[in-house]
């Protein structure tokens, strides 16, 4: 079956967050940076898809600031994806996600998760 755009794209996305760092260098806590983001990934995963993400499945993230060129390719994604879904508001300064599975049959999923309007982070479950 052919891909669509957006399930290329996500996949793009997805190579670009292996070849970056998944926190600023010098970070004293990289290694719990990424248990947390995974987790709450995780979670995110089960509110939205009603089921739990497979361990063989594998997650890339990357922090990136609001004006990263993979912000906005994310957000094209999330723009051309069949299934796409957001966080419900509450106080979306304080948390928010978007999460965009570009073909119905594909388990790629391309996120956004945005911490205090501030720190951003993109990734892929693949």
């Amino acid at each position: 079956m052919k891909q669509s755009m957006a399930a290329r794209a996500c996949v793009v996305v997805a190579q670009k967050c292996e070849k970056r760092e998944p926190t600023p260098r010098g970070c004293p806590d990289v290694q719990r940076i990424t248990n947390v983001i995974t987790k709450i990934l995780r979670g995110i995963y089960w509110i939205e898809f009603d089921e739990m993400l497979a361990d063989n499945k594998e997650i890339k993230f990357t922090k990136a600031d609001a004006k990263d060129p993979l912000v906005a390719d994310a957000m094209r994604i999330y723009g051309k994806s069949k299934i796409k879904r957001k966080s419900e508001v509450y106080d979306e300064d304080i948390f928010r996600y978007f999460v965009a599975q570009p073909d119905d049959e594909d388990n790629e999923t391309c996120w956004i998760m945005v911490f205090y309007d501030v720190t951003v982070f993109v990734g892929s479950v693949s």
